[in-house]
């Protein structure tokens, strides 16, 4: 069972910010969206050899699962919640392969047949190949597969609050298949990956602004606008490709961590990504009068520019960047931290400083969100 909640709380706001002011007083907005789900299920498994010719392991079940969600309601003189409940009949199976040397597996999947989402199937697919390359070398492929169709969920469908509103029942079902590929080479410590993926009718959030009268129809700046979100279905399939490597050198006191990861989106307006994103960790490590473990290092975090999500304060979600309008570009911009651990029997010690180029260049996680300038953190553990 859980049982979950979100607040928007406000007090003092300004009025014209947003788009829209649907109830309640500047200085008193609280609105809440409860939900809770109880989820029950039975299954019958058969374990991988508990019999001679039962070569793998295979499992059936059926769940039922309970939704309920309650969202605010303002009426004249007061508030209450309006709870609309969902239920949903789900069938599924679990083939998988664990003992061996050579090869494992898993594949899982489900069927909604009754309820609301009935229709929905997910079905996923997992495994490795392991082989020797000489005496002490190997490898290892892993490949992993997605196949899902999938009903929007109940809030992307229905929200509200103070100053979002959408009613969306007629989204079509998302539709999405994905492969990665995964090549580890323990020797050098060498990883290879690579990703496709296709979505159907990729459900998104976006910001819905509007152009204040007299502003700039050019104009970046967050108070030229007022602000709303919406919910937004791609009419096009989209299909993202990802590609990279990961290699780790050692050599005695000395490591060096590297992933570089490359990103293709066909509809950069609805899925925006960094074409290259780059983490490096580069350290010491060694032991002082043999009780004392030392590291001391350095981390680089850097991905290419890109129009990045927008932070929308009424729903406390990322969104998309309002096409209709000029956007903003970030990135390009490295971040660096240097940091020391130290670790004695039971006592670890731990200090960083964060974003040591501070004011260096654009330094923005979202837009119009900078990244905190230089911070200096310190840990300890006993």
């Amino acid at each position: 069972m859980r049982n979950m909640k979100h607040t928007l709380y406000e007090q003092g706001s300004n009025s014209s910010y947003y788009t829209n002011k649907f109830w309640g007083q500047n200085s008193d907005i609280e609105d809440r969206t409860k939900a809770m789900s109880i989820r029950n299920t039975i299954g019958l498994a058969m374990n991988e050899g508990f019999k001679k010719w039962m070569k793998m392991g295979l499992t059936f079940f059926a769940t039922h699962e309970y939704r309920r969600y309650g969202q605010p309601t303002h009426l004249p003189d007061t508030t209450r919640y309006d709870y609309e409940a969902e239920n949903d009949f789900l069938v599924g199976a679990q083939l998988s392969k664990t003992n061996g040397k050579l090869i494992h597996y898993n594949v899982n999947g489900d069927l909604c047949l009754i309820g609301t989402n009935i229709g929905d199937f997910n079905v996923q697919a997992e495994g490795d190949l392991n082989f020797k390359l000489g005496k002490r070398d190997s490898a290892q492929l892993v490949v992993r597969a997605l196949l899902q169709n999938q009903r929007p969920s109940y809030l992307i469908r229905n929200y509200r609050n103070a100053y979002v509103n959408w009613n969306n029942n007629d989204l079509a079902r998302q539709f999405r298949t994905g492969v990665r590929a995964e090549v580890n080479y323990s020797k050098t410590r060498t990883k290879l990956f690579f990703g496709w993926d296709n979505l159907t009718n990729y459900t998104y959030l976006a910001m819905a602004n509007t152009l204040r009268n007299g502003a700039n129809e050019n104009s970046i700046r967050p108070e030229d606008f007022t602000h709303d979100v919406a919910v937004r279905q791609s009419e096009n399939s989209i299909e993202v490709f990802t590609a990279g490597i990961s290699q780790d050198l050692i050599w005695k006191f000395f490591g060096w961590e590297n992933q570089v990861t490359f990103q293709y989106s066909t509809n950069k307006e609805a899925l925006p990504l960094p074409a290259i994103n780059v983490y490096s960790n580069m350290y010491l490590q060694f032991r002082l009068a043999k009780v004392l473990r030392i590291q001391l290092g350095a981390d680089l975090r850097y991905f290419t520019s890109y129009y990045a999500p927008d932070y929308s304060p009424a729903i406390q979600q990322f969104a998309v960047q309002d096409t209709n309008h000029e956007r903003v570009e970030i990135g390009n911009y490295p971040i660096i931290n240097v940091y020391a651990n130290l670790h004695l029997k039971n006592c670890r010690i731990y200090a960083g400083v964060n974003h040591v180029n501070a004011n260096a260049g654009h330094a923005f996680w979202a837009p119009h969100y900078a990244i905190n300038p230089l911070t200096f953190r310190f840990g300890l553990s006993w």
